[in-house]
């Protein structure tokens, strides 16, 4: 019999279950298809797979917590929703215990019903993210794939256990609260926290200096968790966004008292007062929701950013089928450091700094093939400095009577950036690399010098100081940077050359100090690849043994490979673009949620000012209207705080992606607020059907009483 009751009660009132219901279904699914995706993408012989599956699990933690306490925040509304009516059974003659059976039994049968749904739905989004894996993987496109028991199993316990807990909940609280408690649920007013509009509306003016000041704060110091500029600003745009909901409603009200043709016309008197008690009574909500949203936003954003630089930049910083490297000095504050011993600079001097030779020799010494049965073509490049007291960035100074360093600062970008020691190339040595991954060759007038640079950190300011006319102080002399090319010396994992400046071979003044030695290869094949990482390893195998048969006092050398850098970008971009979508996507739909669940308790508070209206002659649709514009206004205000706040913090951001590539922040962000506004949309039409329906069938049982 009890089941028979649920059973009735869940189809009579479906409307009051649909927010609840797709809630759960898209918290399922994005968690199944998610977990799924490291089942689903085939072996691909990489680390890759291994880090996303973990990375998965481990957010997998985080969204579990905010949607259990999603779903128990909606189970919440729904028992209230249903207090007056548990309320009746009991007047009737129901035990306590058998209506909280009732809510048991209910909650049970949504959640089961919102499981198989969610599931399935799971398992049609993880084929497009297996295939999605797949590709950034370099697995290939694996069709239609089979179906991830461990996901499902996962998906089961999890999601099963907040069913029970949520339920089990319910049916306590139902059971511990008394009859009058029950019938009179719905009568509970709000409370409106600030009723005069004056001071909202100066609050409001505050709320905007202080997030304007974080903006400000923001712009000027980047993301420096260090710096109290940065703190700061956190804290001001926190309580900047608390206070702008606090005062924001009074202050809208005010504005729109002051536009009285419209103020009074229909019944937007009514829908401008509900909407200041509904954002007054509800501010820090809404301040959560909008700064969740701005962390989902951005996380996203930046995830995208990051992924579409690695992209673009992945055959750029790859032109060479492998890059054989040593480090001779470091430089920093104006100054270099020597790394290596005075015996082996001197023998890398008195051989030329000749690095295929030495590579050849050692791999003939362990009875490896020698180089030259493994690369086809070589070419190398030694990076100097121009001295112990090298020339840095903040010495290229622009016709303008600006340094470099103070065009970079104006981009926002490498505050102590003139600290930082330029690296010269010789010409001849330049063209041989561009010959070698065939781009067109570089040539220099007297007393003119050209900059190779790929990183987008510089490379703008590098564009700018060539446009500007700047010269580079070099042995007594300045060179004018008549060029700049946007190329590679080198294969690197991130676009790492912040700029070298190339010069003519007779022009390089004596005394340069070699700070690092580049010989990139072409190779005979693919294949090629694997047998030099071998002979490597072999080569470099241990201490004791690379000490024992080290042939010449070259010091140890680093290998890159285009097959690693391809494996390490498609690690990290499938890694940091999953999970900035799953963590992104999980908080947008909680965000949702709970507004919509808030905004269903609100109306459902106010019934009977809905059932007043009608009473006075007010037309279904007026009230329609007025209950849409109020949902909209509730959903979109979050929203709209959220992108502002992203579109500042983007900027800071985009420094931290350039070092992955170019950045995009207009298309990375239409695409994210774009995503998160179709979310959006399916909950404000759902809440605002609800709401009408809700309010429409109060106001019935209010005409027949």
């Amino acid at each position: 019999m009890f089941a028979k009751l649920a059973w009735g009660n869940i189809r009579k009132s479906l409307g009051d279950f649909s927010v609840y219901f797709l809630t759960v279904v898209l918290g399922i699914t994005v968690f199944y298809a998610f977990n799924a995706v490291g089942d689903l993408v085939p072996e691909g012989g990489t680390e890759a797979r291994t880090a996303l599956v973990l990375v998965v699990s481990i957010a997998s933690y985080l969204v579990t917590v905010v949607l259990g306490f999603l779903i128990v925040y909606a189970n919440g509304f729904l028992l209230r929703r249903r207090k007056r009516e548990f309320g009746l059974y009991m007047a009737l003659g129901m035990q306590t215990r058998h209506v909280a059976l009732i809510s048991l039994i209910e909650s049970m049968v949504v959640g089961g019903a919102s499981l198989a749904v969610g599931v399935i739905a799971g398992w049609l989004l993880s084929q497009g993210l297996a295939n999605l894996g797949s590709h950034m993987f370099n697995t290939g496109f694996v069709g239609v794939v089979g179906f991830s028991v461990p996901a499902l199993m996962g998906t089961l316990a999890v999601f099963g256990a907040v069913f029970v807990v949520s339920a089990v909940y319910g049916a306590v609280v139902v059971s511990r609260t008394k009859l009058i408690d029950l019938m009179a649920a719905e009568r509970r007013g709000q409370t409106i926290r600030l009723r005069s509009l004056p001071i909202a509306s100066l609050l409001f003016v505050v709320a905007v200096a202080l997030i304007t000041t974080a903006y400000h704060l923001l712009l000027k110091v980047g993301i420096t968790p260090d710096k109290p500029e940065f703190m700061a600003s956190t804290v001001l745009v926190c309580a900047g966004t608390w206070l702008l909901f606090y005062s924001a409603a009074g202050f809208l009200l005010r504005v729109g008292q002051l536009a009285k043709p419209l103020y009074l016309r229909g019944i937007r008197m009514f829908t401008l007062r509900q909407l200041n008690a509904r954002i007054n009574s509800a501010t820090a909500t809404m301040a959560v929701v909008s700064m969740t949203l701005f962390f989902a936003i951005t996380s996203v954003c930046g995830g995208i950013g990051i992924t579409n630089a690695l992209n673009e930049s992945q055959k750029t910083i790859t032109p060479y089928d492998a890059t054989i490297s040593s480090g001779w000095v470091v430089g920093g504050a104006g100054e270099v450091h020597s790394t290596r011993s005075d015996e082996a600079v001197a023998w890398a001097r008195a051989h030329d700094w000749d690095m295929a030779a030495v590579v050849d020799a050692e791999l003939r010494a362990v009875g490896q093939m020698g180089l030259d049965s493994l690369a086809k073509r070589s070419a190398q490049v030694n990076l100097m400095f121009s001295g112990e007291q090298p020339v840095t960035f903040g010495d290229v100074t622009l016709s303008s009577g600006k340094s470099l360093t103070e065009s970079l600062r104006e981009l926002g970008l490498l505050e102590r950036a003139g600290e930082m020691p330029l690296s010269f190339a010789c010409l001849s040595q330049v063209n041989a690399l561009l010959e070698l991954q065939g781009a067109e060759q570089l040539t220099l007038e007297p007393g003119s010098a050209a900059v190779v640079c790929n990183s987008g950190l510089t490379s703008s300011a590098w564009q700018n100081a060539v446009s500007s006319g700047a010269t580079v102080p070099l042995g007594g002399r300045d060179l004018h940077l008549t060029r700049m090319l946007t190329a590679s010396l080198s294969n690197s994992y991130v676009p790492m050359n912040t700029g070298t400046v190339v010069v003519r071979d007779d022009e390089m003044p004596e005394g340069m100090i070699v700070a690092q030695t580049v010989l990139n290869l072409q190779l005979h094949s693919e294949a090629t690849q694997a047998a030099l990482t071998e002979a490597q390893e072999t080569v470099r195998g241990g201490a004791a043994q690379r000490d024992a048969e080290r042939v010449t006092p070259w010091p140890d050398y680093q290998t890159v490979t285009r097959h690693d850098v391809e494996e390490q970008g498609f690690g990290i971009r499938g890694v940091v673009a999953f999970l900035a979508i799953y963590l992104g996507f999980s908080l947008v739909v909680s965000c949702a949620g709970m507004l919509a669940i808030q905004q269903l308790t609100e109306a459902d508070d106010n019934t009977h000012r809905y059932n007043l209206l009608r009473k006075l002659g007010v037309r279904e649709r007026a009230i329609a209207g007025s209950l849409g514009a109020q949902v909209c206004v509730y959903f979109l205000f979050p929203l709209i705080v959220a992108v502002c706040h992203t579109l500042c913090a983007m900027q800071a951001v985009a420094v931290i992606v350039r070092l992955f590539g170019g950045f995009d922040i207009g298309a990375t962000a239409l695409v994210a607020t774009g995503s998160f506004a179709l979310v959006y949309g399916c909950y404000m039409l759902v809440t605002w059907l609800s709401a009408r329906s809700l309010t429409r069938e109060r106001g019935l049982e209010g005409q027949r009483v």
